[in-house]
């Protein structure tokens, strides 16, 4: 288990190094969005998030959100586990509350 001032919960904004990748998945550092419940989190010690880019494209697994410098879309369909001690390097913010519930609902569809 991860001591608790450590622990991202779902919304948090953080930044985490996605290299090394392949092919068409987001590559380095960057914000993500944690979408796994805190309770997981604490006692996996990894945590699930979704990519933040700047670059639009209209696509439907993209939610826009707020709290960046630059107009942001998370990619609710490339989720990804990182060990949160090794990996994240920050926290910078959360998302809304619609904003979360938005981006659940985009991951959802996958699994349908």
């Amino acid at each position: 288990m991860v001591k608790s001032s450590t622990i991202p919960e779902r919304g948090d904004i953080v930044w985490i190094d996605f290299s090394p990748t392949k092919g068409h998945e987001q590559a380095g550092l960057r914000p993500a969005v944690v979408i796994s419940p805190t309770k997981y989190n604490s006692f996996s010690g990894l945590v699930l998030v979704c990519p933040v880019t700047s670059k639009r494209k209209d696509y439907f697994f993209e939610v826009q959100i707020e709290g960046l410098k630059e107009k942001s879309f998370i990619l609710a369909d490339q989720i990804r586990t990182f060990d949160i001690k090794e990996r994240i390097k920050k926290t910078t913010g959360r998302v809304s509350d619609i904003e979360i519930n938005e981006i659940l609902a985009r991951v959802a569809t996958l699994f349908k």
